[in-house]
């Protein structure tokens, strides 16, 4: 058996160094798992690598990459995008199907123009734009715990809470959150929040997706919001390898929730903390630099 490995091992490295590829995999059974840095989708690559996994079937391993995102959690996603796959496997624990709708803005306006005709409302009380800006608002800071109403009202409780609502706000609101409910449909936020439901309840589950992610890298850290936060160290419980990237000088989300002291307080929740500093700028001219580190001098957000 070790010198079948030795030969799929050796096979494996030169496979991939003549693709041009940074990698390291590891064998774990039967089951060769590979992870990448630097892959292209490109049909060559994808023919390559399922000619790879047959010659490995020929030796009985098996051949895991992360080629699917909703089968293996080694990839690249969005905190949206890790939820849709969380859900899709466990979602029974919000006696949701596994076939949920994942909502555009397309899918919540015909939601409203539904509340609208039935209440009498008009695009003069509030545009369909700004309807589906204040359901945002309203799920992301002024009510986080809306979700509630969703995952553990009936679906007649909940129509009776929207037909006594009074005001446009309310209306709306708590209209679209009968309509969600009625056809299983999540938009963004509820991604996010039915995921966290389940991760603060479910410990089973919880463990289980803690295990799968034994390294989480997190980018645009300044931008993460409360709720994304608590799904992070919910994730980075277990192995504890967390690795974040980050420029407080460049947030830009704090209008929906985004809090840059998330980054600039992570050694202190996170003592062990290794930070590196990188100060080369290689995208901006000098005069922009300048101009930059003037304004920004003195403010009191900027790490030392």
């Amino acid at each position: 058996m070790e010198s079948v490995f030795s030969l799929v091992k050796d096979f494996v490295c030169v496979f991939f160094e003549y693709l041009g590829c940074n990698f390291f995999f590891s064998v774990c059974g039967q089951a060769v798992l590979y992870h990448s840095v630097g892959l292209s989708d490109s049909h060559n690559l994808i023919v390559y690598l399922e000619a790879l996994e047959c010659f490995l079937s020929d030796f009985g391993f098996a051949f895991l990459t992360h080629r699917c995102p909703y089968v293996c959690v080694n990839a690249v996603c969005t905190f949206h995008s890790f939820c849709v796959t969380v859900l899709q496997e466990d979602s029974h624990a919000v006696q949701y199907p596994k076939s949920f709708l994942v909502l555009d803005n397309a899918d919540i306006d015909v939601m409203l123009a539904r509340i609208y005709e039935e209440r009498g409302l008009t695009l003069r009380h509030m545009t369909y734009a700004d309807a589906r800006d204040m359901i945002e608002l309203r799920k992301g800071i002024e009510d986080p715990e809306y979700y509630l109403d969703m995952i553990d009202m009936d679906l007649e409780t909940l129509h009776r809470k929207y037909l006594d609502a009074v005001s446009t706000r309310d209306i709306i609101f708590y209209g679209y959150l009968y309509e969600e409910k009625k056809c299983f449909g999540l938009d963004y936020n509820d991604l996010i929040f039915f995921t966290l439901y389940i991760f603060e309840r479910e410990r089973e589950i919880r463990r289980k997706w803690q295990e799968r992610l034994q390294y989480i890298m997190v980018d645009e850290f300044q931008d993460i919001d409360k709720p994304q936060y608590r799904l992070m160290r919910a994730l980075c419980g277990y192995h504890k390898n967390l690795f974040i990237v980050g420029d407080p000088d460049q947030t830009i989300y704090t209008w929906r929730g985004a809090d840059v002291k998330y980054l600039l307080d992570f050694d202190k929740v996170y003592p062990t903390t290794k930070t590196i500093m990188m100060m080369a700028r290689m995208l901006a001219s000098p005069v922009y630099l300048e101009f930059i580190e003037t304004y920004l001098v003195g403010s009191v957000l900027r790490p030392r």
